[in-house]
């Protein structure tokens, strides 16, 4: 208090470089607690978009061996060798979705199938399946089955868009089972803008639709 020019108003030089260091600090610290909440809160959020949002697998099968033996994640442009997974995967469920026949899913199951049909190849499968279209339609008599299994994919070679799914055929009619049948369908597909509603963006996630399907014994 020995300082000549000190006023009764004004604070003391060291407690005033004391409040303002501590002011200083204090802001430092703020601005340091604000950081962390922010690199929190950004954290929490990247790890509830993991938890909440699809991961996009592709897996490849053995076919001697009847198993998976290949999975790869992607994150966002596919190789060369994921879109083709893509296009095993989803042309293999688009057969297997249109040909079993237990009367119990179909509805879910056709649902897929109209969502990766263009409208010619959709309307075909209806005028084929509908007993009120079609009286030998395999679903006017709920005591048949039909089994599917799924041997063989590939794309046709020389071919553009276009794919070859074999599989195995077992009807089952009133109890009595008939003789097992190798079958092949020749997909034609283009790849287009996939536009679903929301309820309806698991269903066909692939972009690609069917253009033309036809089966064949082999």
């Amino acid at each position: 208090m020995s300082d000549k020019n000190y006023r009764g108003d004004q604070l003391p030089y060291d407690v005033w470089f004391s409040q303002r260091r501590t002011i200083l600090i204090l802001g430092i610290c703020l601005s340091v607690a604000l950081i962390i909440l922010a690199l929190s809160l950004a954290g929490n959020a990247y790890l509830w978009r993991l938890k909440k949002e699809p991961m996009p697998i592709f897996y490849s099968f053995d076919d001697a061996a009847k198993k998976v033996v290949k999975i790869e994640v992607f994150n966002s442009e596919l190789t060369a060798t994921q879109s083709e997974l893509q296009k095993e995967w989803a042309f293999r469920n688009y057969v297997l979705d249109r040909e079993i026949v237990n009367h119990i899913d179909e509805r879910a199951r056709f649902e897929r199938v109209k969502l990766m049909s263009n409208s010619d190849v959709w309307q075909k499968f209806i005028q084929q399946i509908d007993p009120k279209l079609n009286k030998d339609s395999v679903f006017s008599d709920e005591r048949f089955r039909r089994q599917i299994e799924v041997t063989h994919s590939y794309p046709v070679r020389g071919v553009k868009n276009v794919w070859r799914v074999e599989f195995l055929v077992k009807d089952e009619f009133r109890g009595k089972t008939a003789p097992e049948r190798a079958m092949f369908a020749i997909v034609q597909f283009r790849e287009v803008e996939s536009k679903v509603s929301y309820e309806d963006r698991f269903l066909n996630l692939t972009g690609l639709e069917i253009i033309d399907y036809q089966i064949n014994p082999m």
